[in-house]
């Protein structure tokens, strides 16, 4: 079981940076105005998107592969 956690490898299913895979900088909490994001280190570049636009694949290396 891997959790959305920071450290943790992910893939991300839609949105501009779709079909790739980061390591989690920072989970943030949301609320009932804004819904959970989370900051990804992405090829060197730290980008922020929904929480549920990711999926956790691994900790160290992607424990799947597509």
């Amino acid at each position: 079981v891997y959790h959305l956690r920071e450290g943790n490898l992910v893939y991300v299913l839609s949105g501009r940076h779709a079909g790739t895979v980061g390591r989690i900088n920072a989970v943030n909490k949301g609320d009932v105005i804004r819904e959970r994001s989370v900051d990804l280190s992405v090829e060197g570049v730290t980008i922020q998107t929904a929480a549920r636009n990711v999926f956790v694949v691994g900790r160290e290396s992607p424990a799947i592969t597509l």
